[in-house]
């Protein structure tokens, strides 16, 4: 009698923390206040985000798990070794490239290279770090990122 066994695969816990921080969009020069933030960005409470297994955020590649930060803005994970994109919802469907418009011309190679790239690879392994963070920023209209701005800047 020949007998299998199912070897499972090690699974190692990844600790992430995320915050969020807003870039000045107009009025004033901003105060100390917003420096501190700059320096310390708040925790992201609440959001879900999806971990999908790759190098690349593809719209074959399936999701591996999702999470949803705590109200510290911390998440727990067990994984086993590879590479992992996290995701938002809004990067589950295929990337959109904006219009071009008077003063707003899009750059949509890099809104795709962006779009795979996902907001934050990481690899897991036995020599990896077990503690992630990432900043996920809030653009201003008209300073996005693949986004050639030329027109006024608000008051």
């Amino acid at each position: 009698m020949i007998s299998c066994s199912v070897v499972k695969p090690k699974l190692y816990i990844i600790q992430g923390h995320v915050t969020h921080s807003k870039s000045w969009c107009s009025g004033m020069a901003p105060g100390p206040d917003y420096y501190q933030e700059e320096q310390n960005p708040a925790s992201y409470i609440g959001l879900k985000l999806y971990i999908k297994r790759g190098k690349e955020n593809s719209t074959k590649s399936k999701i591996y798990t999702s999470i949803i930060t705590d109200t510290a803005g911390n998440f727990t994970l067990k994984l086993s070794a590879g590479n992992y994109i996290i995701i938002r919802e809004d990067k589950l469907k295929k990337a959109i490239i904006p219009q071009d418009a008077q003063y707003a011309k899009w750059d949509s190679a890099c809104i795709i290279e962006n779009w795979q790239n996902g907001d934050y690879k990481f690899s897991v392994n036995e020599k990896s770090n077990k503690k992630i963070s990432f900043d996920l920023r809030q653009y201003c209209t008209w300073n996005y990122p693949c986004l050639e701005y030329s027109g006024p800047l608000p008051p």
